[in-house]
């Protein structure tokens, strides 16, 4: 009956799931939608289920806790119908053409595994949406250097032109259901990252496959709502993804370096925002200097593990 199945991971989503949800029913092939919550108990699954309730395609349940997004949307595998599963961000809104465009392009090539669309911002502006590499240096950007400087450089800098990629966005990716089941989904020890999908766009290409950016079409994406609500979930899950993944690639000396990088940043992070106090005289930013505060000795305590672990 569907030949796409929609999981949509939601963690306190509230108030932007029901534009995501409208915006794929208006579209232009029949979708089944999986919503899967992580524990949100903001109302989120409950208004999912009366969506639910309301549309046959739609089912909605709860994860049984916050099991990170990578785990969650790994729940949508028993679900799945058809040759293709979308996983989409709640936060976004699709156009009635954007999953039918990236479907054509997978029937028309069977050696892609993945597709992603071009992100555009709420006031139309585009930014970044797929990596074409995922080293240390950019560890060092996405960690270290502030993070309105690294998405402005990858905005105005990156070409919006189809490609092969190294990963596309985790906003709305398209794959192949059997190759989502084959790969086992996400590795779910990546809890809420760039990594998941930057590691799930690797195994994809280790078996042969071709990961593609297109502009064909597009998504509007508002970005990280769930996770600025739990700023020092989503920071150090970003801080340990990158450790784990290093590891799990690169061996001990990966993980160490990435370790050491993420490391620094956070330090840095902690004596700027007391420079600003003493040298501009500005108001202590608690809320920020409280979460790398927290942090910190979590990265110290933690990294450690995650490295010999491997």
């Amino acid at each position: 009956m569907y030949r796409v199945t929609v999981a949509i991971v939601t963690y306190r989503s509230k108030g932007e799931l029901p534009e995501c949800l409208e915006s794929l029913l208006a579209s232009d092939i029949p979708l089944k939608i999986v919503v899967i919550d992580n524990d949100s108990r903001d109302g989120t699954l409950e208004l999912a289920q009366d969506w639910a309730a309301r549309h046959p395609n739609i089912i909605a349940f709860g994860s049984g806790g916050n099991i990170g997004l990578a785990a969650g949307n790994n729940l949508v595998i028993p679900h799945l119908e058809g040759d293709y599963a979308l996983m989409l961000n709640p936060d976004t809104i699709l156009r009635p053409n954007t999953v039918s465009t990236m479907v054509a392009m997978l029937d028309g090539d069977p050696k892609i595994g993945m597709v992603g669309p071009k992100n555009i911002y709420q006031d139309g502006k585009v930014f970044s949406s797929y990596q074409r590499a995922w080293n240390l240096w950019h560890v060092f950007l996405w960690r270290v250097v502030p993070y309105s400087l690294t998405r402005k450089i990858y905005d105005d800098w990156s070409r919006y032109a189809e490609s092969e990629v190294f990963y596309v966005s985790g906003s709305c990716l398209l794959i192949r259901s059997d190759l989502f089941r084959t790969m086992g989904g996400y590795d779910p020890e990546l809890f809420l990252t760039i990594e998941d999908v930057c590691d799930l766009g690797r195994r994809a290409r280790e078996r042969g496959y071709k990961v593609v950016f297109t502009p064909r079409t597009e998504i509007i994406h508002h970005c990280s709502r769930s996770g600025d609500q739990v700023p020092f979930l989503a920071v150090l899950s970003s801080y340990k993804g990158s450790i784990y993944y290093f590891t799990k690639y690169n061996g001990r000396v990966g993980g160490t370096a990435a370790y050491a990088i993420v490391t620094f940043g956070c330090l840095l992070k902690i004596a700027v925002s007391y420079s600003k106090v003493l040298i501009r005289r500005r108001p202590v930013d608690r809320t920020n200097l409280g979460v790398y505060c927290k942090i910190l000795p979590e990265l110290l305590r933690r990294g450690p593990k995650i490295i010999s672990a491997r």
